[in-house]
C-alpha cells in the first residue's frame, strides 16, 4: 500500500503520503481531478486562483444572476427588458408596493408601467411574484456591469474560456463551483495544478484503484485485529487528545502492559473500546481515529506485536484492572493516569488523598457543625491563646518580683535582728562557719526576707 501510494503521490506531484489520513486525502484527490469540468488548466495551476478566490466567487456569482434571471425570465419579458434599468423601479416598488397610499405616489405608478410595459403577458397576481421580476432584472443587469468590468481579472481567472460579453456562463458557473466543493472536500492544496497532469486519466484511475483496494483491505484486517483484542486505536497510538501530558512516547512508556516487542519498547495504553465511539466502525471510522498515527509506526507496532504474542495476557491483565477501576469515581482516575496526568507511581498516594477528600466530604454533610466549622478563624483563635497566654505568663512573674520587692525590710518573726546580725556575724568570718542547716534554722527568716528563692549546688549543701 505505501509503495503504491507513493507511486501515485509522484505521479501527481504531490507530497509523498506518510500517513493513512494522508493516504485517503490523495484517493480524494483523485476523485475531485476525475470529475473537473473542461477547464484552461494554465490559469488553474498559477496564483489566481489562490490568492484572489474571492474575487473568482464573485464573477461566478454574477454569472450565476444572469443565469437565474434568464431560466425564470425566460417568455415572460420583451428582448428590450434585458438592457433596461430598472433600479429606480425597483426601489419604488419595493418601498410603496405595500403601502395603502401608494396610488399617491408617481414613481411608484412609474414603476407599475414599467412593469406593465416589460412583460409579455399579464402582470402576477401577487406582490411578491412582481417584485420577484423586477429584482431579476436589477440583479441581471448589475451582474452584466460588473462582469464587464472585471474583464481583465476573468481573462486572468478563466483563461481562453473568458470570451467577455460572449463567455459560456454556465461553464464559468461550473468551474467555480467544483473548484469550491473541491476546497470542501479536504484535498491536496496543490489539486490545481495536477489538473495539467491528467493527460493520461486512465493511468491515474489504475493507480488511485490499487491504493484504494490496498488501503480497504489494510484497514479491514486491522479493524478485525481490533475486534479481536478489542483494541481502543486511538488510545493504542495516542491519538485523538490521548498523548500523555508529561509527553511520553508510544514507544517507551514503561507504566503500561505491554503488547509489543521482549524489550518493552512499545507500549499500549487503552480503555475498554465501548468507553470510546466509532472503535468499530467501518473504513471511515478508522481512518478517522488513526489516520494521523505514521504508517511507519503502524507496520512497526504490527511487528513488535507479531514478535511478542506473550504481551497479549498482559494486554487482557491490564484490561482487567483498567475496568475494575474505572468504577471509581466515575473513571477520573483511570483517565488521569492513562493519559499521563497522575504518574502510575503517583497514583497510590492521590487515590489514598481522593479517598480522604470524599470521606471529609461525607462527613460535613452529616454534621452542619462540621459543614460550617473555619479553620482559618480556628487557627486565628489558637495564636490569639497563645500570645495571651506568654502574656499572662509574663504578668505573673512581675507580680511575683512587685511582692517581693514591697516584702523586702518587712518583719516576717519574733527574732528578725537576732538573725540578721548573726547573718552578718557569720559574713566577716573566714573560717569556722557555722552548719548550713543550722545557720538556715537560726536565720531563716532573715534570709527568706532578702532571697524567698534561692538554688545552691549539692557541693556547698554539703
Amino acid at each position: 500500500m505505501t509503495e503504491a501510494a507513493v507511486i501515485l503521490g509522484q505521479r501527481l506531484a504531490d507530497d509523498i503520503p506518510t500517513t493513512l489520513s494522508q493516504v485517503e486525502r490523495l484517493l480524494r484527490t483523485v476523485d475531485a481531478l476525475m470529475i473537473a469540468p473542461e477547464i484552461d488548466t494554465q490559469p488553474m495551476a498559477g496564483m489566481v486562483w489562490a490568492d484572489h478566490r474571492h474575487a473568482v466567487k464573485e464573477l461566478a456569482d454574477y454569472a450565476r444572476a444572469i443565469l437565474i434571471a434568464k431560466e425564470k425570465l425566460k417568455g415572460r419579458v420583451t428582448d428590450s427588458a434585458w438592457d433596461l434599468d430598472v433600479t429606480i423601479d425597483h426601489q419604488a416598488y419595493s418601498m410603496y408596493g405595500r403601502c395603502w397610499t401608494r396610488m399617491f405616489r408617481s414613481s411608484y405608478r412609474k414603476a407599475r408601467k414599467t412593469l406593465k410595459n416589460v412583460l409579455t403577458g399579464s402582470q402576477p397576481k401577487t406582490f411578491e411574484e412582481r417584485l420577484e421580476i423586477l429584482d431579476l432584472l436589477n440583479n441581471r443587469r448589475i451582474a452584466v456591469k460588473k462582469l464587464a468590468e472585471a474583464n481583465s481579472f476573468g481573462e486572468k481567472a478563466f483563461g481562453r474560456f473568458w470570451l467577455g460579453s460572449q463567455t459560456d456562463l454556465t461553464r464559468i458557473t461550473r468551474w467555480e463551483a467544483w473548484d469550491d466543493a473541491t476546497v470542501k472536500s479536504g484535498v491536496s492544496p496543490r489539486f490545481r495544478s495536477m489538473l495539467s497532469l491528467l493527460d493520461k486519466k486512465d493511468e491515474i484511475k489504475l493507480l488511485a484503484a490499487d491504493v484504494a483496494k490496498k488501503l480497504a483491505v489494510f484497514v479491514a484486517g486491522y479493524k478485525a485485529l481490533g475486534e479481536t483484542l478489542k483494541l481502543d486505536f486511538a488510545v493504542a497510538f495516542f491519538l485523538a487528545g490521548s498523548v500523555p501530558a508529561s509527553g511520553g512516547s508510544a514507544f517507551n512508556e514503561p507504566s503500561v502492559p505491554q503488547l509489543g516487542a521482549a524489550d518493552g519498547s512499545n507500549s499500549l495504553k487503552a480503555t475498554p473500546p465501548e468507553d470510546r465511539p466509532n472503535n468499530k466502525g467501518n473504513v471511515t471510522g478508522i481512518l478517522a481515529i488513526i489516520g494521523e498515527a505514521p504508517i511507519a509506526e503502524v507496520r512497526e507496532r504490527l511487528v513488535s506485536w507479531s514478535k511478542n504474542p506473550e504481551g497479549l495476557q498482559q494486554w487482557q491483565t491490564y484490561r482487567r484492572s483498567n475496568a475494575a477501576v474505572a468504577s471509581i469515581g466515575q473513571g477520573i482516575l483511570v483517565e488521569r493516569i492513562t493519559t499521563g496526568r497522575i504518574s502510575p507511581s503517583d497514583s497510590p498516594a492521590v487515590f489514598r488523598f481522593a479517598r480522604a477528600e470524599a470521606v471529609l466530604r461525607a462527613m460535613l454533610k452529616q454534621s452542619a457543625e462540621l459543614e460550617n466549622f473555619d479553620g482559618r478563624k480556628f487557627e486565628e483563635l489558637i495564636d490569639e491563646f497563645c500570645t495571651l497566654d506568654i502574656r499572662r505568663l509574663e504578668l505573673a512573674r512581675a507580680e511575683v518580683a512587685a511582692a517581693h520587692w514591697e516584702g523586702i525590710g518587712q518583719p516576717r518573726g519574733g527574732h528578725l535582728a537576732e538573725a540578721v546580725q548573726l547573718l552578718k556575724h557569720e559574713m566577716q568570718k573566714q573560717r569556722r562557719h557555722l552548719p548550713l542547716r543550722e545557720l538556715l534554722s537560726r536565720t531563716g527568716s532573715a534570709v527568706q526576707a532578702v532571697k524567698p528563692v534561692f538554688m545552691m549546688s549539692p557541693l556547698s549543701v554539703a
